[in-house]
């Protein structure tokens, strides 16, 4: 497969990646000068209310919007995968189906009602240099898949995410020999 913006990548099972064991990360970038991307099954217990909570004037009326652990890069910087009819000052469009926003105008935006139709917040991401994402490819940490279900992304159940991801990836893979 193509290593492109838009594909999970699974911890295969049985493979020790330290701090990444058992998880399923979603690519929202790649090119000539690195990857990025952010980790899906990863709760923290914090809430979106939580962090609006001592802004002067700001309110989160919908919901329990949980904050998920995106990776140790810039861990307290809040990023939001989202459907793309939402857009924010900053948004990049991932694919036809999915963009990423990180600044103040989403959380303005959400806390006055303005909520997408899926979306998943997230406290720091995942990055590589250039080539190193394949190299950690190549030497069988990964598995990838494009088949990428928005229950997958903005499923409130992270913790069931790591076997269906794995599902997707054997099917995909199962795919090619029929």
């Amino acid at each position: 497969m193509e290593l492109d913006s838009g594909i999970i990548l699974i911890n295969k099972p049985k493979v020790n990646a330290g701090m990444f064991n058992s998880t399923v990360l979603f690519l929202f970038e790649h090119g000539p000068t690195g990857s990025a991307g952010v980790v899906l099954n990863r709760g923290t217990g914090q809430h979106l209310a939580d962090v609006v909570r001592d802004l002067p004037g700001m309110q989160f009326p919908v919901g329990e919007a949980e904050i998920h652990a995106g990776g140790p890069v810039n861990p307290r910087g809040i990023m939001m995968l989202h459907t793309t009819e939402f857009a924010s000052s900053n948004t990049l469009m991932v694919n036809n189906t999915v963009s990423l926003s990180s600044d103040d105008f989403m959380i303005q935006k959400m806390c006055g009602g303005a909520v997408p139709n899926g979306y998943r917040l997230f406290a720091g991401h995942c990055g590589w240099g250039p080539g190193q994402l394949q190299k950690e490819i190549y030497n069988g940490v990964w598995l990838t898949s494009a088949r990428v279900p928005a229950t997958l992304l903005f499923d409130d159940n992270y913790k069931t995410i790591y076997n269906r991801a794995l599902e997707l990836a054997s099917g995909e893979l199962f795919d090619q020999y029929i």
